[in-house]
């Protein structure tokens, strides 16, 4: 999607009214702030209780190379839990996007995000979208100095890579609070990596550690109750 030049910056956005339970007959997932343009820039928002994710950065489609800049944003959970305070989503074959996508410019920059003890995210940072079943692949894709500001946060995997390969992960700092007992697929870790030269899914990428190598392919599935 050609939309250069685009900024969202120093907006409140909440979403005390959603729901995150994939098994309930209504659905009401929503995202923060979803952004597809490939040169956009999302600045210095507050985003409060998204049920799906916080800050998304989509691949603007075959043929655009995404360089859309996320920082200075806090991401707090305080009662709704939520899949993901940030994702970068390479997408599928099914959305019509074809192939790998790049992502070389697009990053993830001193964010903050945090959530109460009764809330979680699923995933605090998801470097590419294959734990949500997603065949494509972006490259390139820099996270960076985010934090939890030294609050200890319930998630299920802090950092996962896998989707994005010759990613930068560096400097990033989190605590991650032992997860809350639901029923949940995804493997549990602090930072978890798909580097096998196999798979090909984040190799050849530049990370912080300790890493631990584990696949989380389409390991989201619907988890009841919420919380």
């Amino acid at each position: 999607m050609s939309c250069s030049n685009v900024s969202v910056d120093h907006n409140l956005v909440t979403g005390y009214s959603n729901i995150h339970d994939a098994s309930a007959t209504v659905t009401g997932f929503t995202d923060g702030i979803s952004g597809t343009c490939e040169g956009a820039s999302y600045t210095n928002n507050d985003i409060i209780d998204p049920s799906d994710v916080g800050i998304v950065i989509f691949t603007p489609g075959t043929g655009y190379i995404q360089t859309s800049k996320a920082s200075g944003n806090v991401i707090i959970s305080a009662g709704v839990p939520s899949y993901g305070a940030m994702v970068m989503d390479a997408m599928s074959k099914a959305s019509g996007v074809s192939g790998d996508t790049s992502f070389a410019g697009a990053s993830f920059n001193n964010n903050h995000f945090w959530a109460a003890p009764d809330s979680h995210f699923d995933m605090g940072i998801a470097v590419g979208s294959r734990p949500w079943g997603d065949d494509n692949d972006g490259i390139g894709g820099s996270v960076t100095s985010n934090s939890t500001d030294g609050i200890a946060t319930p998630m299920r995997i802090a950092i996962d890579l896998e989707g994005m390969k010759q990613a930068t992960i560096q400097g990033n700092s989190y605590i991650r609070a032992a997860p809350l007992n639901y029923n949940f697929n995804c493997p549990e870790g602090d930072f978890l990596a798909d580097l096998s030269p196999t798979n090909n899914h984040g190799y050849g990428s530049n990370i912080q550690s300790p890493v631990q190598n584990a696949t989380s392919q389409s390991c989201i599935a619907g988890h009841s109750p919420a919380r």
